[in-house]
């Protein structure tokens, strides 16, 4: 019956997704764009295309679409213009974070000063000085300000965590945790962009499906944590059907705190609504693991795979309809 409600329902869902990124991105046009342009023309070099991609096709984008909307759906609302002021601040800043992890010239001290007190730090060059913007911004606009500052220092460690995925050596327990901080504690600090304090319950379901979201992008990004030689869960399994009991696993546990949050299950039904097409996508990709697997004696090698046979393209129409399949037979 639920499958059958997929079929019914996903024409609906698609455009709502389709509507809310339209919106989001007319947002973002209107009241971010002019003041972003002037740090793309004034650039010192620190700032690159990649970021602005980020900014306008992915974090900027999709946070306050995807993320901010359905959890002002489980809540029975829409997002206010502040809440996607504060959303939309925090996608922009959180590509940004990646360039200070990722710069070796940058302390652990420096970051952590960085984020812990953004308004005694003069930046030092123009991507510190728009990250600094937008930081402030969000917590100056944020209804749960504190809570949003001590997420985000929880995500910032998470990151100096994740450096331990630059040892081939690390165990898998710590990998996994590793994994599931990151991408859990990820997802709250968006929450905490919303006005509304989140109880327990829905703490515990909205971490769940960042752990979800994190293994998910590990997923897509076999290839490219390969290349920057970065261990994650999907890129040293050797089994896919180990991969794919773990996703799914992590997906039916989500699904199960979603459904004990104290909102009212219309409400928690539509939520799974607005995130589940996008979860789904993971088990395409792991489909094609799958056949590298067969074709290779039964086991997977990442690293002996190219490019092209890793990288899952989610624009291929076989790839769109593959999602589809999975969205109508991954009921809820």
């Amino acid at each position: 019956m639920a499958t059958f409600r997929n079929i019914i329902y996903f024409p609906f869902i698609y455009l709502r997704l389709i509507s809310n990124l339209r919106v989001q991105k007319k947002f973002l046009s209107d009241r971010f764009k002019s003041s972003l342009l002037k740090y793309e023309h004034a650039n010192d070099g620190s700032l690159k295309e990649k970021d602005f991609k980020k900014i306008y096709g992915y974090y900027g984008l999709a946070v306050p679409a995807i993320l901010g909307e359905s959890f002002a759906i489980l809540h029975g609302k829409s997002l206010d213009d502040n809440e996607r002021m504060v959303l939309t601040s925090q996608g922009i800043i959180t590509g940004l974070f990646d360039d200070f992890i990722d710069d070796s010239n940058l302390t652990d001290d420096y970051i952590s000063n960085l984020v812990n007190h953004p308004e005694t730090v003069k930046p030092s060059n123009h991507n510190e000085k728009l990250w600094l913007k937008y930081y402030l911004q969000s917590l100056n606009m944020a209804k749960l300000s504190k809570e949003n500052k001590d997420q985000a220092i929880k995500v910032m460690h998470d990151q100096f965590d994740s450096k331990e995925q630059q040892n081939w050596g690390i165990e898998y327990e710590r990998l996994w945790k590793i994994t599931q901080n990151k991408g859990g504690n990820s997802v709250l600090y968006f929450r905490f962009g919303l006005d509304e304090k989140p109880d327990r319950s829905e703490i515990k379901a909205l971490f769940q499906l960042g752990v979800v979201m994190q293994l998910e992008n590990d997923i897509f990004d076999v290839y490219k944590d390969l290349k920057s030689n970065i261990i994650t869960i999907p890129n040293s399994i050797t089994v896919i059907s180990d991969l794919r009991s773990l996703f799914k696993k992590q997906i039916e546990l989500f699904i199960e705190y979603s459904f004990k949050m104290n909102f009212e299950s219309k409400n928690v039904v539509r939520f799974l609504d607005m995130i589940m097409p996008v979860i789904n996508r993971g088990f395409v990709c792991i489909d094609q693991f799958e056949k590298l697997e067969v074709n290779n004696n039964g086991v997977f090698e990442p690293k002996n795979y190219t490019r092209k046979q890793l990288i899952c393209d989610m624009e291929k129409p076989v790839n769109i309809l593959n999602t589809l399949i999975y969205i109508y037979k991954n009921s809820y």
